[in-house]
């Protein structure tokens, strides 16, 4: 297998040629090799001989391949060294001494494993590389890619030295366990040995992929593996049933949500928008379940547990953070019952290295190996294409791991794949057979070559020699271009002198904790010398962020100021602890220290930019200067990421900087990220373009969960109930599975419309969340809104533990249903229990009082609040004084209250007062209140429409015509009167006065029917509510048709037996309906719960909760 002389004819071989252009792109020699004097034939029965060593795992025979490898390397003139680091997993290290044995080493990295086969399913055994004497073909597995490397570094070796060349610096070449299983007993123990640390490596160069097109493929990082394997647990039952939450159905749920992610990632890649290497793949491994018998499984059982193995694989572009959302949002949300693993092998497949920056070698003119490889190849006539992310995984991630350049490299292009393919004919046996006996062309994959040709014994084949002779001729250019110029010195390696013991004990607490013991070794290192590292201090900071203060905090920042760890020359670390140290002020609350530790900053990267925007976007009063930082980031150069723009986007306070950071995010192409879309929906939505947000959900075809939520949430927080139920309807009918976040924003839904059946049939989702306080908080909420007090007390009887919303919410529940003394009760079984009231339990007593006319209470409670409870008064709890006092008629009281106030009074205290001067009657007051109103905010409607209320009350037309005049001019508009009811899961709204409901005939004729039998009660249509000066009949009939009259009769008519009458209105209830609602009640034996703005009115047998008192 002769190198021979760029003028002469070489002998056939395709052993070791590709290598040896690796190996002599680096081997740094002075002339060209001559012929070897070991024949062809002697090589290619060691190839083959060492292919049919079987190391494939799950039991490799690592013994005889060292053993094998060893008489080589002796043959070869080389030193070995066998390390046996972890138990029955021999290291092989080969050395070739160089003239100058100080300068760094070049390792070629190798593995003798190869991945696991299943031997029975191949017509000939897969690693025999083994020829069929009869018909004269080979058969190999080409999986042996890396063991015909190993064997094509040693021949090439071989060669070169009987050729008496000399490299310029030490050699190395490794022979590593366990590289298809992660090599956690192979190069991940070897970097971390003192044999590793005294090889002074320089430059590492790894296994490649071959090239489909021209030029030479070359990796500079590699995707992460992380093997996740999710749990599903659910009730056994029999396999006719149906079960909802059962292990396999849970399990699937999940596979759904997996598999629409996986497409959207390799639609990425189909589309040629990224690179395999640029995308997150998963890929399914395994799944376990069932019940086994000795023949099979058990059909007609639903399993208990259910299992699945992944293989994911993250580049270091990923968004990691998002991703584990995902995983813990979608993928194994343990509310259903899911659980995973992923922590300790995620731990080890970090995408950044030691240092806290991304696993990658530099592929630019910043490093000269990349430009020595980069000029080598181009003098040889050839060109290195962009650098590529591994797909997979290879031992190369160990070395970058530690800070060393590391290439992935295969020097075999289209070109010479193609010249194989020319002299491929099945007269010449060059066919590699797979398993069924097919064809596998030559072309399909590298490793199938060098298989094929390890094991090949015709030295007639043109192919070979027309292959051999390209390649050598290709490795004497790279040879007499790269000895001329190889650096001197280390490149990007760290030298790993032995740890100080206190150094080791401190990342060890900085990892584990505890924490103070980690924060007490920091005089210690400083006493004795020492410095910690960047790594280890971003550890400390984090362990801050969980279980220390501020102060702690502050105590780290100054030592690492003191010992120099954020300088831009420490070690390359600095900016990660720096970054640490900016994210822990902001998790602290402390922004003007963070932005203080930010400006100092002598680099700066998307990171260090993108968590004081989002600190700044999410502080109040701070939304502009958030939306600055971003513009001053695209100065610097910094360009904003995926989490970048997901945070600023609640900055945008107006729609026109909203859709400019549309089309921002749309121009740099990051639209389709889920993150973005769904805080692009928020935005919109919060700032009410319902019809904006639904188009950037409706464009996008979205197969996310987030993204649900985010519609959901946006069309439930903006008072349209209905479109949030219905997209939630759409949501389950698509396979998406409801989780806390949606099930808290249905539930706003619910309770915003009133729709009580809808909310239990989301309680029985909720029964899956046993433990969730925050769940079961938002449907004790909505019982309590909906008027359906019985539901809200078991419930709150049941739920497995309470907070002080819990408490609030029950109080508030009672006070807004007219049971003001059982709230009150309840706030004093509250305290006997040991729960602290805020401020929002306050508000609910106080409301309490204030609907029950309990003005000396309310006194009370609101003098004390700061005395016994530490509670400062607020604009809500003086709110709620006024309202108590204006209910029971104590005007002028209410006035001085005001007056006195610590607080300026704003619009909505003073619309209290007016409200309860309309109540009682007095003009000379409203008018005064409604003035105040007017002088903060011109354009208030509700202070005018008020006023004239006030004024028709009391019949002093003139003055509510100026008032009407006045609203007209300004084109102010009175809301008609709404009411709404769910019957059958539908809901129907009537409007005062529309009669164009589809059952308006038959609604008219029952309530035509209601009044003829409550008019036998006493009923008699009380017209001083018409707040217009016309004729008895007219007012008559315009109190007939009020919106909840209508809702009532509609009601009477269709509700069930034994099911009150629910309905929701937009203004307060006037007495006239009020003493309608009544006498329905009465008349009909049915309960009437109608729900204003402000409380419930629950009427049953002709009496109301309120006690007519609202």
């Amino acid at each position: 297998m002769g190198t021979g002389n760029p003028t002469r004819k070489p002998r056939a071989s395709m052993g070791p040629a590709p290598i040896t252009l690796l190996l002599l792109s680096l081997a740094f020699l002075t002339s060209a090799a001559s012929p070897s004097s070991d024949s062809d034939a002697d090589a290619i029965s060691r190839f083959q001989e060492y292919l049919r060593i079987d190391t494939a795992q799950p039991a490799p025979d690592y013994a005889a391949a060292v053993a094998f490898l060893r008489d080589q390397a002796a043959a070869a003139g080389l030193e070995a060294r066998t390390l046996e680091l972890v138990a029955g997993k021999p290291l092989l290290l080969l050395r070739w001494p160089g003239r100058r044995p100080s300068l760094p080493s070049i390792l070629l990295n190798s593995h003798t494993d190869v991945v696991p086969s299943e031997p029975h399913k191949w017509d000939h055994p897969p690693f025999s590389a083994a020829l069929d004497e009869a018909s004269g073909r080979i058969y190999a597995r080409g999986s042996q890619d890396m063991k015909c490397v190993g064997m094509q570094y040693l021949e090439a070796i071989r060669r070169l030295r009987s050729a008496g060349f000399v490299p310029d610096r030490n050699i190395y070449i490794t022979f590593v366990p366990d590289e298809e299983i992660g090599g956690h007993g192979g190069v991940e123990p070897f970097v971390s040995s003192k044999e590793f640390k005294d090889m002074n490596v320089g430059l590492v160069l790894d296994e490649g992929l071959a090239s489909p097109g021209e030029e030479y493929r070359v990796f500079y990082a590699e995707r992460s593996p992380w093997w996740l394997t999710i749990k599903a647990k659910g009730a056994p039952g029999h396999g006719a049933k149906l079960y909802d939450g059962s292990a396999m159905e849970t399990l699937m749920k999940s596979v759904e949500a997996i598999r629409r992610f996986r497409t959207s990632q390799f639609d990425l890649v189909k589309s040629g928008e990224k690179a395999e290497g640029d995308v997150v793949s998963v890929n399914f491994a395994y799944l376990k379940a069932g019940t086994p018998t000795p023949t099979g499984f058990v059909m007609n059982l639903q399993p208990s547990e259910a299992e699945i193995g992944l293989d994911i694989r993250i580049p270091p572009s990923a968004h990691v953070e998002a991703l584990e959302r995902r995983l813990v949002e979608e993928w194994a949300p343990p509310s259903r019952n899911l659980t995973f693993e992923l922590a300790k092998f995620k731990q080890k497949m970090s995408v950044l290295d030691n240092f806290g920056k991304p696993a990658i070698t530099t592929a630019d003119s910043t490093n000269p190996w990349w430009l020595l490889l980069e000029e080598a190849v181009k003098s040889a006539g050839g060109k290195l294409g962009k650098p590529e992310i591994f797909p997979a995984s290879t031992d190369a991630r160990y070395f970058r791991q530690i800070g060393l350049p590391a290439f992935g490299c295969w020097p075999l292009t289209k070109m010479a794949l193609e010249t194989m393919n020319q002299g491929q004919s099945y007269e010449e046996n060059l066919d590699l057979i797979s398993p069924g006996s097919q064809f596998l062309p030559l072309n399909r994959s590298t490793e199938s070559c060098f298989g094929n040709a390890a094991a090949h014994s015709s030295f007639r084949c043109r192919l070979v020699r027309r292959l051999h002779s390209l390649l050598l001729q290709f490795c004497l250019h790279l040879m007499n271009s790269l000895c001329k110029r190889l650096p001197l010195y280390r490149v990007a390696a760290h030298t790993h002198p032995p740890l100080h013991p206190l150094l080791v004990t401190f990342s060890r607490l900085c990892v584990e904790g505890p924490f103070p013991a980690a924060l007490a070794l920091l005089p210690d290192l400083a006493a004795a010398g020492l410095r910690a590292g960047p790594v280890s201090l971003t550890h400390l900071v984090k362990l801050c962020v969980r279980h220390g203060t501020a102060s702690d905090g502050r105590l780290i920042h100054r030592y690492v100021e003191t010992h120099g760890s954020l300088s831009h020359g420490s070690g390359g670390g600095g900016l990660y602890v720096a970054n640490s140290l900016v994210s822990m002020y902001v998790k602290f609350g402390l922004l003007d220290d963070a932005l203080r530790l930010f400006d100092g900053m002598p680099e700066k990267n998307v990171v260090s930019w993108t968590t004081v925007v989002a600190a700044l976007a999410n502080a109040d009063g701070r939304k502009e200067e958030a939306l600055r930082f971003l513009v001053a980031m695209r100065r610097d150069g910094v360009p904003p990421n995926a989490y970048t723009f997901s945070c600023v986007l609640g900055a945008c306070s107006t729609p026109g900087v909203l859709a400019a950071m549309h089309a921002g995010i749309v121009k740099v192409g990051l639209d389709s990220d889920v993150f973005v879309r769904s805080s692009l929906i928020d935005g919109y939505m919060k700032l009410g373009d319902l019809d904006g947000g639904r188009c950037v959900f409706d464009e996008m075809v979205t197969g996310d969960l987030v993204v649900w939520n985010s519609i959901i949430a946006g069309f439930a927080q903006s008072g349209d109930g209905v479109e949030a139920i219905e997209l939630f309807m759409r949501m389950k009918d698509a396979g998406f599975s409801a989780n806390q976040g949606t099930l808290t924003s249905v539930l706003r839904a619910c309770t915003g419309m009133v729709m009580l059946e809808v909310g239990r049939q989301v309680h029985a989702h909720v029964l899956k969340y046993d433990k969730d306080l925050i769940l079961h908080n938002a449907l004790l909420d909505m019982y309590c809104k909906c008027g359906s007090l019985e539901d809200a007390d078991a419930l709150f009887h049941r739920m497995p533990q309470r907070d002080v919303i819990s408490w609030s919410t029950m109080i508030s529940g009672l006070a807004q249903n007219g049971r003001s003394t059982e709230a009150l009760r309840v706030f004093n079984l509250m305290k006997s229990e040991g729960v602290a009231p805020n401020r929002i339990t306050m508000v609910g007593v106080l409301f309490a009082c204030s609907h029950a006319g309990l003005v000396e209470d309310g006194w009370h409670y609101f003098r004390s609040m700061k005395k016994l409870f530490g509670i400062q008064p607020e604009r809500e709890h003086h709110n709620c004084m006024v309202d108590l006092l204006g209910r029971a008629g104590k005007l002028e009281e209410a006035v001085k209250f005001i007056r006195d106030m610590d607080l300026d009074p704003d619009c909505v205290i003073w619309r209290t007062l007016l409200g309860g001067c309309r109540m009682h009657k007095n003009s000379n007051l409203a008018a005064y209140a409604a003035r105040e109103i007017l002088k903060l905010k011109p354009d208030d409607q509700g202070a005018r429409i008020l006023l004239s209320n006030t004024y028709a009350d009391l019949r002093q037309w003139t003055d509510a015509e100026k008032s009407w005049k006045a609203m007209r001019d300004r084109g102010i508009k009175k809301e008609p009167g709404r009411s709404w009811i769910e019957l059958k899961k539908q809901v129907h709204v009537f409007i005062a006065g529309d009669l164009s409901h589809p059952c308006s005939g038959a609604i008219v004729e029952e309530l035509n029917r209601l009044i003829g039998r409550i008019s036998g009660l006493g009923y008699v249509p009380q017209t001083e509510f018409v707040l217009q000066d016309l004729a008895v009949e007219q007012k008559e009939d315009l109190l007939k048709y009020h919106s909840e009259k209508l809702a009532i009769a509609f009601g009477t008519m269709l509700a069930m037996e034994g099911k009150p009458i629910r309905i929701m209105k937009n203004l307060r209830i006037c007495g006239d309906c009020h003493a309608f609602a009544k006498l329905v009640s009465k008349s009909e034996g049915k309960t009437v719960i109608i729900r204003d703005p402000v409380r419930f009115h629950h009427f049953q047998d002709g009496v109301c909760s309120c006690a007519d008192y609202w």
